[in-house]
């Protein structure tokens, strides 16, 4: 197949409801005949996981989480239609978050924590993008650390990506005094409204959970279907974005601080996962949706055949690992 082809598959007319309507038929299929074993989860500072809201129901958090997965997709595509973090019109945003949440079946069966951090993640984005040198920016830095904040009393992953967002303020060009105070604001006024108002007392609260890790590598042998999808995920956000840096200077300066935060999260969230893997969910949904746009911005710079080839390697990378699981049993 020529890269002409290819093309029309990625960005046809149809393109987009056919990959939904694929990642709903494999999504169904993992949920019927795969091995799916608990995937841990981290809890909040005051409260339990999302994933206790719906364990006993396993039915209704796989039909939740699937929504959500494609949710989190189409809010890619509108977050790089909205800001034109790709140089062309793409669904390859979408393509990759499906392939990518699809193939890790255990993640993929169970509503938790971190398809919430994603969509939370994306939110966030919204946000910080539009303060790119705006006087608005102390407005999206309360709304940025509130979410974050609120976010961190179920599920306390959440606060390690509090500093990189003062980061990503530096570099929209949005760092300023009021801007800090908001930032501070924000993330002390959701503990004065859960004490204020009795719904906790300061004794419940386990603020050291936020910074509490214990460092240990993926066991491989266990859970090598999990790790390896991971460990190529890394590493094609690792070559994207190395890929990335050496078309970034065509862009304008605006879009380069747009894909540049992405690509700190990336790897921030990379070694998030290395360090804290025993809650590795946590953290793989953001991870998906980072290296999602910085494979898509890569994969458009790629031309001709080549493009086609890396494209049918990485699928089959994905793919084979899911159908492992998928027939293991």
């Amino acid at each position: 197949m020529n890269s002409r082809s290819l093309n029309i598959i990625i960005n046809g007319k149809y393109a987009i409801p056919a990959y939904i309507s694929v990642s709903l038929i494999l999504s169904f299929l993992s949920y019927k005949l795969s091995f799916s074993p608990e995937t841990g989860e981290r809890s909040g500072i005051l409260f339990s996981s999302f994933g206790v809201f719906l364990e006993k129901n396993i039915p209704l958090s796989f039909i939740i989480n699937v929504l959500c997965t494609i949710g989190c997709g189409l809010l890619l595509l509108y977050l790089d239609k909205t800001f034109s973090l790709i140089r062309q019109h793409t669904s390859l945003p979408l393509f990759f978050f499906l392939l990518f949440s699809v193939s890790n079946v255990p993640q993929n069966l169970h509503f938790g924590n971190g398809i919430v951090l994603a969509l939370l993640f994306i939110a966030c984005l919204f946000l910080l993008y539009v303060s790119y040198q705006t006087s608005d920016a102390p407005k999206a830095a309360f709304s940025i650390l509130f979410l974050l904040t609120s976010c961190s009393l179920f599920c306390s992953s959440i606060s390690l990506y509090i500093p990189l967002f003062l980061l990503g303020f530096y570099q929209m060009r949005a760092l300023s005094l009021r801007t800090v105070i908001a930032f501070i604001l924000g993330i002390f006024t959701p503990f004065w409204i859960i004490l204020g108002s009795g719904i906790a007392v300061y004794s419940e609260m386990h603020l050291m959970k936020a910074f509490s890790f214990s460092f240990s590598l993926p066991d491989i042998h266990h859970n090598i279907l999990e790790s390896s999808i991971i460990i190529l995920t890394v590493l094609l956000g690792l070559f994207s974005g190395i890929s990335n840096l050496y078309h970034i200077y065509n862009d304008k300066i605006q879009t380069r601080a747009y894909n540049g935060f992405i690509n700190i999260i990336s790897v921030f969230t990379s070694l998030f996962l290395l360090i804290d893997y025993q809650h590795y969910g946590d953290y793989w949904p953001i991870l998906a949706a980072c290296v999602s746009l910085q494979a898509s911005h890569a994969f458009t710079n790629i031309r001709n055949k080549q493009a086609s080839i890396i494209f049918y390697i990485i699928l089959t990378c994905y793919l084979l690992p899911y159908l492992w699981n998928l027939f293991r049993n």
